[in-house]
Formats: structure tokens, sequence, C-alpha cells
């Protein structure tokens, strides 16, 4: 798996920061959390399925609107992802909505679901463009047509929020 999320120290500072100064529950910090910022320039960090496969860890995923749908994806097939959040809501926002979880050990959404999540075709789909496969490689792997692969691809590009594919590929 790859691991350069982790070495974004801007990020990883400002969530030790946030810790630290916030997230102090009945007088000690909360074991086992970690922090996930869903953000379209790092979208290929988040496409290996193995990423959320830590049981003894619960993640909770900050979403920009773009990547909600692979954030719901994730939601609905890890129940060690305790919440998404949005990546516009206020700080206040966020750590009450964490305190809400640690106290009552519930899984929950905090943001607008206006989109839906991605299938496991488009994920499948959307991992293999991001790796640089051709479509005939893709239809050929998953033994669908073609013209299903560009179907997904609307889809997915619908879905995402960009115009084409290669947006958010460039993105990256």
């Amino acid at each position: 798996m790859n691991t350069n999320w982790k070495n974004n120290f801007f990020f990883e500072l400002a969530v030790e920061d946030l810790k630290a100064s916030e997230l102090i529950f009945d007088n000690k910090m909360p074991e086992g959390y970690i922090f996930i910022y869903f953000h379209q320039y790092l979208v290929r960090f988040y496409l290996d399925d193995c990423f959320f496969e830590e049981k003894n860890k619960k993640f909770i995923i900050i979403t920009s609107s773009m990547m909600k749908p692979l954030a719901l994806f994730y939601f609905q097939r890890f129940s060690n992802i305790y919440s998404i959040m949005d990546a516009t809501d206020s700080l206040h926002n966020i750590i009450s909505r964490v305190r809400e979880i640690h106290q009552n050990k519930k899984r929950r959404l905090f943001c607008k679901i206006n989109v839906t999540a991605l299938t496991w075709i488009e994920f499948k789909i959307l991992s293999m463009r991001l790796s640089g496969n051709r479509t005939s490689y893709i239809a050929t792997s998953l033994n669908i047509p073609i013209k299903k692969i560009y179907w997904h691809d609307k889809v997915l590009t619908k879905k995402i929020g960009v115009r084409k594919l290669y947006q958010l590929i460039l993105s990256y």
C-alpha cells in the first residue's frame, strides 16, 4: 500500500494540534481515531481497499464535496469508519461531532448526502483509470463491454462532479 498520505506534514500537524487542544474527553485523549482528509488531489491514496482494514482503528473521514461518493462507498463497506464529515464545516462543529461519536460509540454521517455512493464496478473503473489503464484493458479485466466502461465513466463524472475523468487524473 502506498502511504505517502502519512507524509503530509501540514495535515498531520493540524490534526495533532486539533487533538491536543480540543479533542480531550473526560480528561483523556480518545484512542484509536484516525482522521483522513478526502480531497480530489489525494484521491489516488484512497483507492486501496486495504487502507481501512485495520480493525482496531476508528476512521473519521473529512471530505470535500467531490469525494463524497468515494467516502460513502467506504462507509457502506467498513464498519470501522465512524463518520463522514464535510470539509466546509467549522472546526467547532467537527469537534462537537467527534465528541458525540466518541460518547455514543455509534457510526454517523455528518454531511449532506446529495450524491450516491460509488458502486463496486465504478470504484474499480476509477481505480484502473487513475492507474493509467486503457479502456480495452479495463473492459477485458472486468469482463464487460467497452461501451459499458464508457457509460460508467459518464456516471462517475456526474457523481464526482467533473466534466471528464481526465480532470480528476490531472488534479492528481
